[in-house]
């Protein structure tokens, strides 16, 4: 069974990113991601289909960093 992610949906998922959104463990936002994308969309298309092929995904992307953020009152 051919579970390739097929370059249409890495392109959505891709447009998809919000600009706005907070960095994660490694400190990069979506904003360097989307302003380099076209440098790397060839190479991390290619290591996402590894991983979804070889079923390996890294600890450190199984982790998320939440800070809660005080707006007022209770």
């Amino acid at each position: 069974m051919n579970n390739d992610l097929t370059f249409s949906e890495f392109d959505k998922a891709i447009s998809a990113l919000k600009s706005n959104k907070a960095a994660g463990f490694d400190d990069l936002n979506s904003n360097v991601i989307l302003h380099v994308i076209s440098s790397i969309r060839k190479p991390l298309y290619h290591v996402l289909n590894l991983s979804i092929r070889d079923g390996v995904f890294p600890d450190l992307l199984k982790t998320s960093k939440i800070n809660p953020i005080f707006k007022k009152d209770d």
